[in-house]
């Protein structure tokens, strides 16, 4: 693996332990078309249960 991607791969699994406080608004996904050369930004709501956990709409289950 060279020093660039195993660089990347330790950010992310730093970045990946780290605490996130859920928005019960929920977030929003940016992006990009090239080919129409558009920004796009999609809304997701979230249903978080009683430990903070986001759960799965449909199940209910985190």
């Amino acid at each position: 693996m060279n020093q660039a991607i195993a660089d990347t791969t330790a950010i992310d699994q730093k970045l990946s332990k780290r605490f996130i406080e859920l928005d019960p608004s929920g977030y929003f996904i940016i992006y990009i078309n090239r080919d129409e050369r558009l920004i796009y930004a999609k809304h997701y709501g979230n249903i978080i249960n009683d430990k903070g956990l986001a759960c799965d709409p449909e199940t209910g289950e985190p």
